[in-house]
């Protein structure tokens, strides 16, 4: 007599995964013919996700829930669209926050954020904090609605989100008080203010593979999103942001006037105004450290240094430090407005130009780190470097 073995657990989810992937493909299929998405494009996004579902299915299950994360793991919903969002941090969140309001009607105009007419021009606090008023717009990470619409997710090669992160939240003042954390002893601890690269991601790695609680602002993909367990459907990069975003448009379709102004958005760059906000944000959170730990002359000194990381400020223009010798701590923001503002008129970026400063800034930053630490991240950070396609070698970036 025959036998039949019953399909465990593991097949089942294999044919499950097999079974979302060909209607993917077929509908990905339907898209590129109606004009939503060239074949080439078509091609590369299936097999972003292709390779994503075959790397889960060889992947041992014990590495699936190595980390924890220090905040809720959420997913953005658009109901009418049938679309959803997992939301990373250093990856373009700010931008799909502002983008998942668009897409659930939310007009600026109808509340107080100034002379704005999209949800695009309010700033990233305003935009945060819209989005936490809307309970309907956000799920968690095991939602059953996650299962029933098209997700996706950005991704970004891991150097360039640990430098991101690092940049914005641990050498800038925003997560000073984490970064303080960073160090185990001494007057450095009472501060956060100086931690090196190095130090950051030391910490940031020994967390991981150790198991510990790890900070959303910059844990793995694969721990925020846990793409092998969950149904994403579309891998975007953050190296290809604007072709990604009016893909995924197309793919959920968004009507034409609002497709159109959402791609449009991602293609804008830092305005004058952006750049004016974060100064105001860094200057108010420099403040909010322990007096003593930096002087007014270092913390706008800091923050130029950013924005020359950043590619807002070209590299030729030297710190003004005779301009901050004496500025008072009420008078800071004001004169490192008008310095920064300036510097921007005088010498502004090309597009190219900006892009090679700031590859070069991050390139000088990874050269500083220890070899063993960059085989920790390595390690930490595996499953995103190999599940989304980038190359773990640091001689690539």
């Amino acid at each position: 007599m025959r036998s039949y073995r019953k399909l465990s657990l593991t097949n089942v989810a294999l044919l499950l995964s097999l079974l979302v992937m060909v209607s993917i493909f077929l509908r990905l299929r339907t898209e590129s013919n109606q004009g939503t998405g060239s074949p080439l494009k078509v091609e590369e996004m299936y097999k972003r996700t292709e390779h994503m579902r075959e790397t889960c299915s060889h992947m041992p299950p014990g590495r699936h829930l190595r980390a924890k994360v220090s905040a809720k793991r959420l997913y953005y919903l658009a109901e009418k669209y049938a679309l959803s969002y997992c939301k990373v941090q250093e990856s373009g969140s700010t931008f799909w926050t502002q983008a998942f309001l668009t897409l659930a009607g939310v007009n600026p105009q109808w509340h107080d954020y100034g002379n704005v007419q999209t949800m695009f021009e309010v700033s990233k606090a305003e935009a945060a904090n819209a989005m936490k008023r809307r309970a309907s717009l956000t799920m968690s990470h095991d939602d059953e609605r996650v299962y029933k619409t098209m997700s996706f997710v950005f991704a970004r090669n891991p150097y360039s989100r640990l430098f991101a992160a690092y940049i914005h939240s641990i050498y800038l003042p925003h997560r000073w008080y984490a970064a303080s954390k960073m160090v185990t002893e001494g007057p450095r601890r009472e501060c956060g203010i100086d931690i090196s690269f190095n130090e950051f991601l030391t910490h940031v790695s020994n967390n991981l593979l150790k198991r510990r609680f790890s900070d959303s602002n910059w844990a793995p993909i694969f721990t925020l999103c846990s793409p092998c367990e969950s149904n994403i459907d579309i891998i975007a990069k953050v190296e290809s942001f604007s072709e990604d975003t009016d893909f995924i448009l197309g793919y959920a379709n968004v009507e034409d006037s609002i497709r159109e102004m959402i791609t449009d958005a991602s293609l804008r760059k830092h305005s004058k105004d952006d750049v004016v906000a974060e100064i105001h944000d860094n200057v108010a959170k420099g403040h909010s450290v322990n007096r003593g730990c930096i002087s007014e002359e270092n913390l706008a000194e800091r923050i130029w240094t950013a924005f020359q990381i950043k590619g807002y400020i070209h590299n030729d223009l030297k710190f003004p430090k005779a301009t901050f010798k004496s500025v008072f701590r009420d008078e800071l923001r004001d004169v490192l407005t008008d310095a920064v503002v300036t510097a921007m008129d005088d010498k502004p970026l090309t597009d190219e130009e900006r892009i090679k400063q700031m590859h070069d800034w991050k390139i000088s930053f990874w050269k500083s780190v220890m070899e063993e630490t960059i085989h920790n991240v390595q390690a930490a950070y595996y499953e995103d470097f190999v599940l989304f396609g980038y190359d773990i070698d640091p001689n690539s970036m």
